[in-house]
């Protein structure tokens, strides 16, 4: 999944549009060990992250949830009718 979400991503790195300042994974998909990653990368940026990348829902659920963003600023160029239901 990585290589694809790379593949996507790359063009705008590139350009410097998009800087990587963490790339951690949790194990086993543990939320609890994601969310440290994620509170870590932020702590060590100043609050300074735009996006996150995540591979799992629930993932992505947590950083809504946590105040991270909001749904509609991780969604944004989702279309409707291919976003999730909205918590």
């Amino acid at each position: 999944m990585k290589k694809e979400q790379l593949a996507v991503l790359q063009p705008a790195i590139d350009r410097g549009d998009i800087k990587i300042v963490s790339d951690q994974h949790a194990a086993d998909w543990r939320t609890e060990e994601a969310l440290k990653i994620v509170e870590n990368a932020l702590t060590q940026n100043s609050d300074n992250i735009q996006a996150v990348v995540a591979s799992k829902d629930n993932l992505q659920d947590t950083v809504i949830k946590d105040g991270f963003a909001t749904f509609d600023e991780v969604y944004a160029n989702v279309p409707a009718d291919r976003r999730p239901t909205k918590r």
